[in-house]
């Protein structure tokens, strides 16, 4: 099963759909996250654009305002939900693949800019995985970095960091390496560049 995670910065446009609908396409996408989507009250006909159909499953988080939002999109034929928690910086969808009894958690992320609103996440979501057996795989704009040649021309918070690898290690978490650029967020004059998105998993099984 293939997962992609995507900061869309909001839902619309004419040339987001299509892009990734072939993004998509060309990695075998079974399971797409979506973040940053600024909208409320999403639906299939919203989204069936980025599918490339409407033979899909849908989860959403609202919106508030201009601010926020999330969408979990999934191949119902590959993967069956049993279960959803929404909260505003988290959408986690509950389920298992289609010929297996293994249960997989999916978590899609979009946390706060503060420090200490960062840091009640991750523990808001350490007791979430604490409380769900199964495989989890965590991802989304998690809005920190682990360590300081993650950002460039911008500044560093050592605690945020701190904060941000120990609910890593503490939920028993790994990072999977992402490839292509180095940075995943770059203003368009470049001052400012960052990691922010991550694909994080408690066990390799896909």
């Amino acid at each position: 099963m293939n997962f992609l995670s995507f900061n869309i910065r909001g839902i619309g446009g004419a040339e987001k759909p299509g892009w990734l609908k072939k993004v998509k396409s060309d990695f075998g996408i079974h399971f797409l996250s979506l973040h940053e989507t600024k909208k409320q009250g999403v639906s299939v006909l919203d989204v069936s654009g980025y599918w490339g159909n409407k033979s899909f499953s849908l989860e959403s988080v609202d919106a508030e305002g201009l601010s926020g939002g999330l969408v979990c999109m999934w191949d119902k034929s590959v993967f069956s939900q049993t279960g959803v928690n929404r909260n505003r910086n988290f959408l986690h969808v509950r389920g298992k693949l289609s010929g297996s009894s293994e249960v997989v958690n999916v978590l899609n992320v979009c946390a706060h800019q503060g420090v200490s609103a960062k840091k009640s996440l991750w523990d808001m979501i350490s007791q979430l995985i604490a409380e769900h057996d199964g495989f989890w795989i965590v991802s989304g704009d998690f809005n920190a970095v682990r360590y300081s040649e993650e950002k460039k021309n911008c500044g560093f918070k050592q605690n945020c960091a701190n904060n941000f690898n120990s609910f890593i290690f503490d939920s028993g978490l790994l990072e999977y390496n992402l490839i292509g650029r180095k940075f995943t967020y770059s203003k368009e004059n470049g001052r400012k560049m960052s990691k922010l998105d991550r694909f994080l998993v408690n066990h390799s099984f896909f």
